[in-house]
């Protein structure tokens, strides 16, 4: 893991996650930045810096659309209270959820990785 709770709350000024939900967030957000790690390194400040940013940016994202799905799996698409409350789920949209994730590693990540055709390498 790349950002502590004390770094997610306290540096990146995170809110959303819990102290007690953070560790699952964070490390699904830490499996996704290794392969990121490996080719250009946590050797500098900077990239340290860069790489605890985007742990934190990826787990609120992760976290977010655990919240607004039904366990994870299907996401709430309305909800009305017209004499009945009623909810309707769909599934997660992983393309949306792919693209947000890739947007968190080009901002924080991006000088130090080559972009080709959309996808980042």
């Amino acid at each position: 893991m790349f950002a502590s709770f004390d770094y997610y709350k306290d540096t990146y000024k995170g809110f959303l996650i819990s102290s007690e939900e953070y560790p699952y967030f964070a490390e699904r957000a830490t499996e996704i930045l290794e392969r990121y790690s490996a080719m250009i390194g946590t050797d500098t400040a900077e990239k340290m810096a860069a790489f605890q940013k985007a742990q934190c940016r990826i787990a609120d994202i992760l976290y977010g659309d655990f919240k607004t799905s039904k366990f994870g799996a299907s996401k709430i698409n309305s909800e009305s209270v017209n004499g009945y409350y009623t909810v309707a789920y769909g599934t997660s949209g992983q393309a949306e959820m792919t693209g947000k994730i890739n947007d968190a590693i080009g901002i924080y990540l991006g000088r130090w990785l080559v972009v080709r055709a959309g996808v980042i390498l």
